[in-house]
């Protein structure tokens, strides 16, 4: 190989007489026969292996030694902030009372949102302990008042029923409407969205208000001191001549006052109904409840007292006729 790398192939640079350089091939061992195997046919044949003398080794026997494996690094969950049941939130206000106000006022305003109030999911969330606490509660009543004023064309007409069993259920604005003002305090239409509400409560559902005898004695002598009144003014613009007199003044009187009544609640209705008609219910339901708050937020809430308002509404006109009579 150096001499045919430096050129001397023994051809051209050799001389004439000089015999010529052959190259040999290297050489190679030749190649190796595979051996072919003969059995053995005088070999004794294998003798079968006892399991008992040389048992297998058990899968559980060879990793016994082995270290355990790494325990897997546990996967964070998924945030799912909103994905809470109201019924979870009392538990999450144990750890996390900002998170958990959050997420109840993000329901809250879901509930809200939609024209058809959830009711069920309103109802569900004031019936939690965390919406018992007072500065939370103040807000959410004002809220719903707020949505309701907003929401409603016309108050005095009321809304949905299981709005208003949800409302008074958790804040008894119909049974309990001096508390209910003084919690809200001056909010506009105040009076036609509470004489709404209590329209919209079904009286079956009312909450039981607690009467005593004593009230319900009381109304019946108002009632009854007012009669007494106009029988005697009726005995005074009339001789009587026996003691039959008095009985039939008495009946006479009795029949006139029904008759009044059902003209007064006739009147009453005609009035309303113009009222409403006219767009002057508001400025009267608001001057009467400056004038007289007490008596007009009982007008509301009481069906007695507003049957006692009619009963009083129909001795005027007697008394009227008999002051016209008097002095005309």
């Amino acid at each position: 190989m150096a001499d045919i790398a430096q050129g001397r192939t023994g051809v051209d640079s050799a001389p004439d007489d000089a015999p010529p350089i052959r190259l040999q091939e290297p050489l190679r061992p030749p190649p190796v026969q595979p051996e072919t195997h003969v059995p053995d046919t005088a070999a004794e044949p294998d003798t079968p292996v006892d399991p008992s003398q040389n048992p297998e080794p058990d899968v559980q026997d060879l990793f016994a030694d082995l270290p355990p494996p790494p325990p897997e690094p546990a996967q964070p969950k998924p945030a799912r902030p909103w994905g809470i049941a109201i019924g979870q939130l009392d538990a999450l206000a144990q750890e996390d009372p900002a998170k958990a106000q959050s997420i109840f006022q993000t329901k809250f305003n879901d509930a809200l949102r939609n024209t058809y109030w959830d009711t069920k999911a309103l109802d569900a969330l004031l019936s939690l302990d965390m919406a018992h606490d007072l500065t939370l509660r103040r807000s959410l009543e004002a809220q719903l008042y707020d949505t309701l004023q907003t929401r409603l064309n016309d108050p005095e007409t009321g809304y949905p029923t299981e709005m208003a069993l949800v409302i008074e259920t958790h804040f008894q604005w119909a049974t309990d409407g001096v508390g209910a003002s003084k919690r809200l305090g001056w909010q506009r239409d105040y009076q036609l969205l509470m004489y709404g509400h209590a329209r919209s409560v079904p009286q079956d559902a009312k909450p039981a208000v607690a009467k005593t005898r004593k009230d319900q004695r009381t109304y019946l002598w108002h009632k009854a001191g007012i009669f007494a009144v106009l029988w005697l003014l009726s005995l005074s613009v009339q001789r009587m001549r026996g003691p039959e007199d008095y009985i039939i003044q008495l009946i006479a009187l009795a029949i006139l006052f029904m008759f009044l009544r059902w003209l007064t609640m006739l009147g009453v209705a005609v009035v309303a109904k113009l009222a409403r008609i006219l767009r002057l219910s508001g400025p009267a339901v608001r001057l009467a409840a400056w004038a007289f708050p007490a008596t007009t937020q009982k007008l509301n809430t009481s069906a007695e007292f507003r049957k006692l308002g009619l009963f009083a509404l129909t001795a005027v006109v007697p008394v009227v006729l008999y002051l016209l009579d008097k002095y005309a």
